[in-house]
């Protein structure tokens, strides 16, 4: 019975997996065909694959541009979100004083507390950060931090507190100590920090649309307005969307082996 069990259980996984492989394959496959055998809208090898559609999406698509604009952006904000979380939680999870509690708590009320588009784009504004890549990347990083926090926290706390002390015994710098011994130990956190922060800030929209111009604009905001221009090209659209698609891949299968320890972690140490 355990057997019967377990491959029917596989057999309602592999089930699960084609409702969010197929949709994708189908984008894929069509992407490459002409508009006629799009029209057909199936699962099938076109006749010939047709890849003067990417082409177009980066001579009229503006695609480059969106692809540089966006892991340049997302980069930056990795990098900042990654360094000051893992500082701060670092910081909160060794300390025991009500500064340090306090602080977990307005960092943990940012997850739930929705970000204010006004008075941020008001800062921006009397600041002239608005339509510039430092705003977009403050912006970001600092919506990426209470998630990072929060996640590191539970962490850090589970690396022994003796590794600090025999550290400062050995009369090592409080900064030393940490980016020689404990950021190397919550490796697995950072990698989950790193794919999520850079899956987040290359799917934003909401900043796009209220901090900068067309110039500044990311993969997902150039294919919006490369539907605009061919609304009725679903080959052309298709191929955009692919592009779009595949730095997010190319990261995640680099990082999702750590992507479950990083998670466990954080939710259960927290």
């Amino acid at each position: 019975m355990n057997k019967v069990k377990k491959y029917l259980i596989e057999g309602i996984m592999a089930l699960v997996s084609l409702l969010f492989l197929v949709p994708l394959w189908m984008v894929l496959i069509n992407s490459f065909k002409t508009m006629p055998e799009l029209s057909e809208f199936g699962v099938w090898f076109p006749k010939e694959f047709l890849f003067s559609n990417y082409l177009r999406v980066f001579t009229e698509g503006h695609a480059l541009r969106g692809l540089f604009n966006g892991i340049y952006i997302s980069t930056a904000i990795v990098v900042i979100s990654v360094l000051v979380s893992s500082m701060a939680a670092f910081y909160i999870s060794r300390s025991t004083t009500q500064l340090s509690k306090f602080m977990y708590v307005v960092f943990i009320a940012g997850i739930i507390v929705p970000s204010a588009v006004i008075p941020t784009y008001m800062i921006l504004y009397f600041t002239h950060l608005t339509n510039t890549y430092l705003g977009l990347i403050l912006t970001g990083s600092t919506t990426a931090l209470p998630f990072s926090i929060f996640l590191y926290v539970g962490y850090v706390k589970s690396v022994p507190r003796a590794l600090d002390e025999a550290a400062l015994i050995d009369g090592a710098p409080r900064w030393k100590m940490f980016f020689q011994i404990i950021f190397p130990l919550i490796k697995p956190a950072t990698a989950t920090i790193a794919m999520f922060n850079f899956l987040g800030s290359w799917n934003a929209v909401e900043s796009m649309l209220y901090f900068a111009g067309p110039d500044k604009w990311t993969m997902p905001m150039t294919v919006y307005a490369f539907y605009g221009q061919v609304y009725n090209e679903w080959d052309v659209i298709f191929a955009d969307i692919i592009i779009t698609l595949l730095p997010l891949f190319i990261v995640y299968l680099v990082g999702q082996k750590y992507i479950i320890s990083g998670m466990t972690a954080g939710a259960v140490k927290a």
